[in-house]
């Protein structure tokens, strides 16, 4: 499946997730939603350590969709962070903020043009335990990449437990709810 979106490596982006184009185009969707809300957490950069966390997450979840050039940009941010070097971060800031809204608009136009068939999904009556441990492992260590590519195989299945998880997890991870994400994993019946 060969799709094309300017500033994504599709191909890359979507083994994160299986090569199951339906699950990447909803992540792309959840993407472009709440991406724009780190893009204006980090206008402001008098707290680092915020800071920080959002251009972290916004490394992770743009890399694991494939966009490995805001991603890199948003890598040499948090590592000036890390640094304390506000030299950096004020020269280069805009930049991650200014490719981030091109690529936003670039998924957004792609998906306003894209039809993708609704396809029916097995039903479990739980998720798979094992999902569930990993999940939680990569909330815990704050690892949007592991935690995106776990939420794709949740994916895969409607659960008669709980059939919205898979999408309320991504919704969580977007705007980078690693509490809440913990906190709800933690009350999650498996089989």
């Amino acid at each position: 499946m060969n799709l094309k979106i300017n500033g994504l490596d599709t191909e890359k982006g979507m083994i994160h997730f299986g090569n199951d184009k339906d699950v990447y185009l909803k992540v792309l969707e959840a993407y472009i939603k709440h991406t724009p809300v780190n893009l204006e957490k980090i206008k402001d950069y008098d707290n680092i350590e915020n800071y920080r966390i959002t251009v972290h997450n916004i490394k992770g979840s743009s890399k694991s969709v494939g966009a490995y050039l805001l991603g890199e940009i948003a890598s040499k941010l948090e590592k000036a962070a890390i640094e304390k070097d506000l030299a950096y971060i004020k020269v280069n800031n805009s930049s991650l903020i200014d490719e981030g809204k091109k690529l936003i608009l670039s998924i957004s136009d792609f998906l306003g043009n894209s039809s993708s068939p609704k396809s029916e999904k097995p039903e479990k009556d739980f998720p798979d335990a094992g999902i569930i441990r990993a999940l939680k492992s990569a909330a815990e260590k704050y690892d949007m990449d592991a935690l995106l590519k776990k939420i794709a195989e949740l994916d895969k299945y409607r659960y008669k437990s709980d059939p919205h998880l898979a999408k309320w997890l991504l919704e969580q991870a977007e705007k980078s709810e690693f509490e809440e994400i913990k906190k709800k994993l933690q009350k999650i019946r498996t089989h």
